[in-house]
């Protein structure tokens, strides 16, 4: 067996170890072997982030699409489009234990074609030499040469040790830092990533990338994209769609250490499926798109590629599941850079505690989640306890909206910025208070049902700082987590007193036709849905001194009320 079919064999062995407990690991004879590592449980994630129905309404202008990568798939292998100076270099398989190179060229974003045979720039891989142990790789500056691997050079300690599994190096624009994915003793079990710093004396004493990436499940083929300053790679960890996901994270590398912003993010479905997804890449020079990776979710290994694709497009209905309304799209968004310049912020702890609204009964297992106001990425997310206590970490000097939610009642939100400075601090917010019926207040101006303005008012027709695109979205997956339990949501539209009667039913109906297709565009099944239209007859009671103008502002409402089983 070849080096190079080692390694593929190694690296398959790895990979469908999943997330069962691995063995402890090999000594020297003589030696004592060491504990057993951390118990591997990855959770289920529920999150959905984006609409995938056959029912989705699709963009006219622009819209994202989820496609197999022509020219680089057979009924063999395909494992990873890996970069390789101005070509892009395939590895492939025969079978499990038969791995191959071929250099290609991206004819475009969804295509690839092979290159005439040439030689590409360096850059590091990880190999099997013949004398090593099985299971023992190692990382190698590497070219391919007529699409046959060339080692050139195989880095000595501190980054290669002996026995362990160091391999599927990723490096910097500037070749002074590299990530990679390593099984040596110090991690907190599986295979976990490291990075090592080029110093004139040579590479770096390997440094854990710590707990906001790695997990006692396998983290794998890490990638380093937008300009250093996010860090894609594949896990078995914390909580996935099924098997190995794509995660993401920042990262801050100016300097001698490598700082993790926050911790890795699922990048979610459905780019993420029940089959193992890895090796993610994007091309140089792009910010968030196409993101090319392996999955295996048609048996064998094929490499896929999210992108945008410029109008509507009808497709079967299979390819329409997978092409996204551009405006339910969270999957770019977690794919977004941070700008170079940024600093990684630091974080605080929020705690505090979710009850149900009057009652004032704690809600168990209540979602909180927070999320960047701006983009609106998501930065966090925990559950409540028995008690409805939550511990949540956010970044400082930034506005959060943080929510919880509840799969039998509504949600509560609120926007908090903790002062930069305050990085470990603790603080404690006042309790969300989730809703038996929640009343959007989407705003109207009056006679008006489909061009709302940007913000959302709250209970005292102030204009908050939440979108109303923002709240359907919360509504929209807080629908999702209600799950078979929810028979019907009904949604009553309110209207202000101005006009007649029968003008005023009409434009209540149209407003809760307005929200039902918004809901329908981000994913909500129509038939759970219930229009009804209550116009001027239920108005708010005014309060003493109030002006006529907020006054109305609190009569223009959507009431939503959920029937369950």
């Amino acid at each position: 067996m070849s080096s190079l079919h080692r390694c593929m064999l190694a690296l398959i062995v790895i990979l469908l170890t999943s997330c069962t407990p691995r063995p402890a690991k090999r000594a020297f004879q003589g030696c004592l072997p060491p504990p057993p590592p951390p118990s591997c449980s990855p959770l289920r994630l529920e999150r959905v982030d984006v609409d995938t129905s056959s029912g989705a309404v699709l963009a006219p202008e622009t819209h994202w699409k989820i496609s197999i990568v022509r020219g680089a798939n057979t009924r063999e292998d395909e494992f990873a489009l890996l970069p390789a100076g101005d070509v892009d270099v395939l590895m492939w398989g025969v079978n499990m234990a038969h791995d191959q190179y071929m250099t290609v060229e991206r004819t475009m974003v969804d295509s690839v074609s092979r290159m005439p045979a040439r030689s590409s720039e360096k850059r590091f891989m990880g190999v099997v030499r013949g004398a090593d142990i099985m299971g023992d790789a190692s990382i190698a500056s590497a070219t391919v040469v007529n699409d046959e691997l060339v080692v050139d050079e195989v880095l000595s300690a501190p980054v290669n040790t002996p026995i362990f599994w160091d391999a599927q190096p990723t490096t910097s624009r500037d070749g002074t830092l590299m990530i990679f994915a390593s099984d040596r003793e110090g991690g907190m079990g599986g295979t976990d990533l490291w990075y090592t710093r080029r110093t004139p004396s040579g590479w770096s004493e390997p440094v854990n990338m710590g707990d906001r990436v790695n997990t006692p499940c396998d983290e794998l083929s890490p990638c380093l994209v937008h300009g250093d300053t996010t860090l894609l790679f594949s896990s078995a960890g914390r909580e996935t769609v099924g098997g190995y996901d794509l995660f993401r994270t920042a990262i801050d590398a100016r300097g001698t250490s490598v700082t993790v912003a926050y911790e890795a993010r699922n990048v979610g479905a459905p780019v993420n499926t029940r089959a193992d997804e890895m090796f993610p890449y994007i091309p140089a020079g792009h910010t968030e798109w196409p993101l090319y990776y392996a999955s295996n979710q048609k048996r064998t290994f094929d490499i896929w590629v999210l992108h945008r694709v410029e109008g509507a497009s009808i497709g079967t209905p299979r390819e329409k599941k997978r092409e996204i309304a551009a405006a339910a799209v969270v999957v770019p968004t977690m794919l977004t850079p941070m700008r170079e310049d940024s600093v990684v912020p630091d974080s605080a702890i929020l705690q505090g505690t979710v009850v149900m609204e009057r009652s004032n009964t704690p809600v168990a297992h209540a979602d909180v989640q927070a999320r960047d106001v701006n983009t609106p990425q998501l930065v966090n997310t925990t559950k409540t306890d028995i008690n409805g206590n939550y511990a949540l970490k956010v970044p400082t000097g930034a506005n959060v909206e943080v929510s919880a939610q509840s799969a039998d009642l509504f949600f509560d939100s609120k926007v908090i910025n903790i002062p930069a400075g305050m990085g470990d601090s603790t603080i404690s917010v006042p309790q969300f208070e989730i809703p038996l019926t929640f009343y959007l207040r989407i705003n109207f101006p009056t006679n008006v049902f489909n061009d709302p303005y940007p913000n959302t008012l709250d209970s005292n027709g102030i204009e908050t700082s939440t979108s109303w695109q923002a709240s359907l979205d919360l509504i929209a997956t807080n629908i999702r987590m209600s799950g078979d339990r929810l028979q019907k949501l009904v949604l009553i539209g309110h209207t202000d007193e101005v006009g007649t009667t029968a003008s005023n039913l009409v434009l209540g109906k149209h407003r809760v036709e307005f929200v039902i297709e918004e809901l329908v565009k981000r994913g909500v099944s129509r038939q759970l849905l219930e229009g009804r239209t209550a116009g001027e007859s239920l108005l708010p009671a005014r309060r003493r001194d109030e002006p006529t103008d907020v006054w109305r502002k609190r009569a223009r409402r959507v009431e939503l009320v959920k029937v369950l089983r």
